[in-house]
């Protein structure tokens, strides 16, 4: 960006601070998109005055609670060498590139394993939290809409959680544990949804998701 004077440096700079406190202030109110958009404004100030970009990793995982995977995709492409030297926005992208795959358990798993920052004004252990609520809200309906009966042990796999809390999750969208503990059932209102909703089709992601899918296109780090 060219300046033709120290006040319109002064103005940028106003307006570089006026863009991360609304970043800052959508985080604290829980307003996800509205912090993707601030951070978005944050990143091109920063570009225009080759300063480092701060907000990478919380931006990244904004994209991921918004299933925003293309954007977030985008995101690590343009990001410069010293951002992705960042090691919780290059793990967010990590994530990001499991949930490309559709292997929601494994971004589950990694998600659970990285020590996410919890200092300063945007401290990402609390997206962390959203996100894998979101993820696990996400495959939950997936399951809902997909099956009729499912293996515990399948729907732990998928939500990245034990066998109880995998029941525990699904008990209140209507699944109940068989007599000998090995299968989750739908009830019959559930069964019937399932099927006007497009059985098929939510089978075939739900084979994505643990990685029956073969031939899927990565995208490059």
């Amino acid at each position: 960006l060219a300046l033709g004077s120290w006040g319109a440096e002064e103005e940028t700079m106003l307006s570089l601070g006026e863009a991360e406190a609304a970043a800052v202030a959508a985080y604290e109110s829980g307003d996800v998109r509205a912090m993707v958009e601030s951070c978005v404004e944050v990143e091109l100030l920063c570009a225009n005055r080759d300063q480092p970009y701060a907000y990478a990793a919380i931006h990244m995982l904004g994209y991921l609670i918004l299933g925003d995977l293309d954007f977030a995709r985008f995101l690590w492409k343009r990001a410069t060498t010293r951002a992705k030297e960042d090691p919780e926005f290059a793990q967010a992208w990590e994530i990001g590139k499991l949930l490309w795959q559709g292997k929601y358990g494994e971004g589950q798993e990694l998600l659970e394993r990285v020590q996410w920052g919890t200092n300063g004004p945007v401290a990402c252990v609390r997206l962390a939290e959203v996100l894998r609520d979101k993820m696990r809200a996400r495959t939950a309906t997936l399951v809902t809409q997909g099956y009729q009966k499912i293996a515990v042990d399948e729907a732990a796999q998928l939500l990245a959680l034990g066998r109880e809390a995998a029941a525990e999750q699904l008990r209140p969208m209507g699944w109940q544990m068989s007599a000998d503990g090995q299968w989750l059932v739908a009830d019959e209102e559930r069964a019937a949804e399932a099927q006007e909703n497009g059985l098929a089709h939510k089978v075939a992601t739900l084979e994505a998701l643990v990685g029956r899918v073969q031939g899927m296109q990565m995208p490059r780090s």
